[in-house]
């Protein structure tokens, strides 16, 4: 066998790497002539000689030793074709002291036609092959060094028994065709002849029948002994006692001899380019360089009732089925028995060893993460998944977020000891999921297939695919289990994702800590009680609170600040984080609010001891979260109550309203609800649902389509709610006993109500709300017409005249800023006298703040105050 025609990348001297294209570097041809890399790969994957492998690590330097090559062409050749291949330390004649040869290259200084190489692996003496001189190819090279650096021999046993099947086929039909053409004949008689011929003489003028690949002197038997190698060797690895994949997908497929025989023939093509050539000599057409149902038929029919068998199979037998074979369009004017045949992308990947993954399909390794510690236990769920995958079936992950789900998957991998590849589409039929199977069998890992919409029975396949799990926000229906989807339930188990019991986060934060070297002084606990996040989340955050720096000890709150930074699940955009600035002592409101508020945050920081440790978690596993009803008029304070919450717990808060769930479609709100509350859970902050009255809104009877779809929509609300652990901040800007639905104020943990200020919270609210520092940091001090903002008496009168909400005030200062701003030409902040530390001073022009609060009575519509005159609005 000789390969030609391969697109490989060459290391120069100085490192630089140069792939194919013009002025690629020769590939010298069984007749001793330099010819160029064609412009397209003739095959990918049969070795990949990059620098890195997949995973990022650099692939081991290969040493080869050469034996009786002397000084002559062959000498030089092979050293120039190994210098290009890279990563390769070769030695002649003697190997250092120490070193060890993964390959030897013996043969003879004279290149003739008498000459034979050999190429021997030397860890345990097997000789590769022996061939002339002339054949020894610089693809022949790469292959070998290739295979030899990555222990992979079965593969390339394969690689030879296979081109030595289809030169044994293609010589006997080689030499009737020739005799036919010579004669004048035509494809349809030289395939009329040839029938019955493919188990005759084996072809002892190997090398002379014009094959382009013809073997060495002597060839190599029989086409239905070299079936026979094949299959023998398919059946596994003495040394390794692994199956070969081939083995198994002639099992899965039920694949016959005729299937694997086509299968050689598409994948010789991919291999050699000539290959390509014979092809079209075969079928008298320069452009068919590929076998095609017509003339693999006629190669591997006895007789014409066989050959029909042929025709059908092809077009509806397991290869087509199940996607092994692609079918090309039939060339123009002719039959559909012209159509050119083709390996599956994933199958001929497979059978060339190649590691790289298809397009459109994320490889994670759980040997890469903190999972490959002795002391992280994976979960339940990840178990059960495992459990179900090692009975053949395919186990659907439901609930939670996408990244715990993800998370989850990639603990089973880890438990399973392969890798996770992962795909999201919106459904899976089976020839993607075969595709997958093969996939996964080709990187010996299992396949994650996450489901974007709506999972149903008829999103997935209806038999099961080995080594593939499915995930989606909501579980697979439920089937009835006398009929054949009933039979599919079984198979595929719902299985829940849920958050991690206290143990369980305990164990999450301490692999991530060992992971990282990252000490937390005051220990884990705390992180654990308060974030239930995934391994992977846990990880990054520390690196982020120890600076990428290992070996150091960071505290609770830079773990906790890194954890607001980084970027937690947002349920596909629902949710808007931000960071809390608002602290408790900044909130102007009533003493029994202000305790109100107290409560709610001690109850948040001790969850755990009393939930947990005392137990009340086993008595029932709903409730066991916090979940709050903010009431009262706009701008009374309630988005900022929640943000010092937050900021008082060290706590992310995001934010949603409510209504922007609401859609026409059925079911939307139910997906989104989902998504939402299982983000808020595993991000383990606190959710602001704003315009909670949206959905929240008391039941009405069922008099129409709208009735049921608002009173179920409301119903899935309260029931998501009861699972929620996590914490949850309601507001609403009703207050009526009757405004919100009664089982949802039994669910609350707490209502807290928030009333307009009285003159005295208004006078502390008119100096409360204008910044004291810069986003630089630096100190601000705002005046009023020169006065301090203790000192004001504009200030007490305004908290007199109008009894504004806070968000009103604040609104008024802002917009004072501005029209001061305006009116001054742009200047109106200066640096008082001293250090760059002192203060910025803005001074307020008072008519401008009677402007501003002018504006702000016309938009919440106290015409009223229009009627006065703005210097009364000042001096009142």
């Amino acid at each position: 066998m000789v390969l030609r025609g391969a697109r490989l990348q060459w290391a120069r001297p100085d490192g630089t790497r140069h792939g194919s294209g013009t002025g690629s570097p020769p590939v010298r041809g069984g007749s001793g002539v330099a010819r160029s890399m064609p412009e397209e790969a003739i095959y990918r994957g049969v070795h990949d000689l990059d620098d890195e492998d997949v995973d990022g690590t650099r692939r081991p330097t290969s040493v080869v030793l050469l034996r009786d090559l002397g000084d002559g062409m062959l000498a030089e050749l092979v050293e120039a074709a190994l210098h290009r291949i890279g990563d390769v330390e070769i030695h002649a004649d003697v190997l250092p002291a120490g070193r060890v040869a993964d390959l030897v290259i013996t043969g003879s200084d004279t290149v003739t036609a008498e000459a034979s190489t050999s190429l021997t692996v030397a860890e345990d003496g097997r000789v590769l092959f022996v061939l002339p001189c002339a054949q020894l190819t610089e693809a022949m090279l790469a292959m070998a060094v290739s295979a030899a650096r990555a222990r992979r021999l079965q593969w390339l046993d394969l690689v030879l028994v296979a081109c030595r099947r289809a030169d044994a086929l293609l010589n006997a039909a080689t030499r009737t065709a020739q005799a036919m053409y010579d004669a004048g004949g035509t494809f349809a008689d030289w395939a009329a002849r040839h029938l019955g011929e493919i188990d005759g003489e084996p072809p002892s003028d190997a090398g002379t029948g014009g094959s382009p690949n013809a073997p060495a002197a002597g060839g190599f038997g029989a086409a239905s002994t070299l079936l026979g190698d094949l299959q023998s060797l398919s059946r596994g690895d003495a040394t390794s006692g692994e199956p070969h994949p081939l083995e198994s997908i002639i099992r899965r497929y039920g694949l016959s001899g005729s299937d694997v025989d086509v299968l050689l023939l598409c994948f010789v093509t991919e291999l050699d380019a000539r290959y390509g050539d014979r092809f079209a000599y075969l079928a008298q057409d320069p452009g068919a360089t590929a076998p095609t149902i017509d003339l693999v038929s006629t190669l591997l029919a006895t007789d014409t009732v066989t050959r029909l068998n042929l025709y059908r199979d092809l077009g509806t037998g397991p290869l087509a089925r199940y996607g092994l074979v692609e079918l090309g369009p039939p060339a123009p004017g002719r039959a559909e028995r012209s159509r050119p045949l083709a390996l599956d992308r994933s199958l001929r990947w497979l059978l060339m060893g190649s590691t790289a993954p298809l397009p459109g399909i994320n490889v994670l390794d759980p040997e890469q993460t903190a999972r490959v510690l002795d002391h992280f236990g994976p979960s339940s769920t990840a178990s059960s998944a495992v459990d179900a995958l090692q009975r053949g079936h395919n186990p659907h992950l439901w609930g939670s977020t996408a990244a715990a789900r993800r998370s989850a998957a990639l603990d089973a991998a880890a438990l399973a000891g392969r890798r996770l590849l992962t795909i999201t589409t919106d459904s899976l039929d089976e020839a993607v999921a075969e595709r997958l199977w093969r996939e996964a069998l080709r990187l010996d890992a299992i396949v994650l297939v996450e489901l974007a919409g709506m999972p149903t029975w008829a999103s997935v396949p209806s038999g099961p695919t080995p080594r593939l799990l499915t995930a989606a926000s909501r579980s697979l229906p439920m089937a009835d289990p006398t009929t054949a989807t009933g039979e599919a339930t079984a198979t595929r188990p719902n299985i829940a994702v849920e958050p991690p019991r206290a143990a369980g986060r305990l164990a999450v934060w301490e692999a991530a800590a060992t992971w990282t070297t990252v000490n937390v002084a005051g220990g884990l606990g705390e992180l654990a009680s308060r974030f239930p996040v995934t391994v992977d989340r846990a990880t990054a955050t520390l690196v982020a609170a120890a600076g990428g720096q290992r070996m150091v000890t960071v505290d609770v709150e830079a773990v906790t600040a890194a954890l607001c930074g980084t970027p937690g699940d947002d349920a596909d955009g629902l949710l808007v984080t931000t960071h809390p600035r608002a602290t408790l002592a900044d909130l102007v409101v009533g003493e029994r609010t202000r305790a109100e508020l107290e409560y709610v945050c001690a109850r948040i920081r001790h969850r755990e001891q009393v939930i947990v440790d005392q137990g009340w978690d086993q008595r029932s596993s709903r409730l066991t979260g916090t979940y709050l009803l903010f009431a009262g008029p706009p701008g009374t304070g309630k988005s900022m109550a929640a943000e010092a919450i937050a900021h008082e717990l060290g706590l992310p808060v995001q934010y949603l309203e409510l209504s922007s769930l609401l859609s026409r479609w059925v079911g939307d709100f139910e997906k989104a609800v989902d998504k939402v509350f299982a983000a808020a859970e595993s991000n383990g902050g606190i959710v602001v649902l704003d315009e909670a009255d949206a959905v929240l809104a008391r039941r009405t009877e069922v008099d129409s389509v709208n009735a049921r779809y608002a009173n179920s929509s409301t119903s899935h609300l309260l029931s998501r709610l009861e699972q929620f652990s996590g914490n949850a901040i309601f507001t609403t800007n009703l207050v009526g006993a009757n405004t919100i639905d009664p089982a949802f104020h039994r669910r609350l943990t707490a209502t807290i109500r928030f009333q307009l200020p009285d003159e005295a919270a208004r006078a502390r609210l008119w100096r409360s709300v204008w910044p004291t520092v810069t986003t630089e940091g630096s100190p601000v001090e705002h005046l009023v017409d020169g006065q301090r903002l203790q000192e004001c008496a504009l200030l007490d009168r305004l908290a007199v005249d109008h009894a504004l909400s806070g968000g009103s005030i604040a609104n008024i200062a802002r917009n004072a800023a501005f029209v001061t701003l305006d009116r001054a030409g742009g200047a109106v902040a200066d640096r008082a006298a001293g250090t760059g530390a002192s203060p910025v001073r803005v001074d307020i022009d008072g008519d401008a703040l009677a402007e501003a609060v002018r504006l702000e009575l016309t938009k919440i519509g106290d015409f009223r105050s229009l009627m006065r005159p703005r210097a009364g609005v000042r001096n009142a």
